[in-house]
């Protein structure tokens, strides 16, 4: 199952949803690269492995440097040679997530890296993709076996038409 077919379940929310999700991938001012890893953070504090393994595929599709992008997947960001807002935005992701309002120390760190809009937007990426990991992680939606054991055994990096169903 997708997050398409489960989305469909509801029709009254499918097309909003959607097109929340279609903004977020192309309409916003923060950069692909810098928005998959927030993806992956995401993912990864929420345990949510089918987003995860999408979004490794989309991070590599948007020249997301691999070693960076599995770090931020697998929990191992420290160890992850990141620029200054990669780190400050990851950290501001988390602790949205995790601690429910990030620290005043975290807000004065990003507001002098990104914009205000851009700010905001992050909110709606971890937002969205919060809803996007609750759905999948409660309905069991899983990544095919195949697409799982292929992304972590293959010598290629994975392509677009890679992603599993």
């Amino acid at each position: 199952m997708t997050v398409l077919q489960l989305l469909a379940h509801a029709p009254s929310v499918f097309e909003p949803v959607v097109t929340l999700g279609i903004s977020v991938l192309t309409e916003l001012e923060i950069p692909d690269d810098l928005r998959e890893l927030v993806v992956l953070r995401v993912a990864r504090d929420l345990d949510a492995p089918y987003v995860e393994a999408q979004h490794l595929t989309a991070a590599y599709d948007h020249n997301v440097d691999p070693a960076k992008a599995q770090a931020v997947a697998y929990g191992s960001i420290a160890a992850a040679k990141l620029s200054d807002v990669e780190r400050v935005v990851l950290d501001f992701t988390h602790e949205v997530l995790l601690c429910n309002e990030p620290s005043s120390n975290t807000i004065t760190a990003l507001r002098s890296l990104i914009s205000d809009r851009q700010i905001v937007e992050l909110l709606v990426v971890i937002g969205y993709y919060t809803l996007v990991c609750r759905l999948t992680t409660t309905c069991r939606v899983v990544p095919q076996a195949s697409f799982i054991a292929d992304l972590m055994t293959s010598s290629r990096q994975p392509k677009a038409g890679d992603t599993a169903p």
